[in-house]
């Protein structure tokens, strides 16, 4: 999995994947690139998209004897303070 930090597109057109012929550049559904055709797909996006929008997470932290540990809340990995990302999961972390 490639975690990557963008806004999610609403539709094809909007993806930096859909390149000027109006095809997806990501190999999807057994088919490489120019053979998905998103032309249709201008004002949403197709249920087979490969991008998914993934909920930040909290982190947790852990108070031992001499340390405080934070760790991810998703697969609890150490994580220094003011990660944007987890290092293992690939999780944005929500530091409130």
């Amino acid at each position: 999995m490639i975690q990557i930090d963008m806004p999610m597109p609403t539709n094809c057109i909007d993806c930096p994947a859909c390149n000027e012929y109006l095809m997806c550049a990501i190999h999807v559904n057994g088919r490489e690139w120019g053979e998905n055709d998103v032309r249709e797909f201008g004002q949403c996006r197709p249920d087979w998209c490969p991008l998914k929008e993934q909920e930040a997470v909290e982190p947790r932290c852990i108070n031992g004897k001499r340390n405080h540990f934070i760790k991810c809340g998703n697969c609890n990995y150490d994580l220094l303070t003011g990660y944007r990302f987890c290092p293992r999961c690939g999780r944005a972390v929500r530091w409130e």
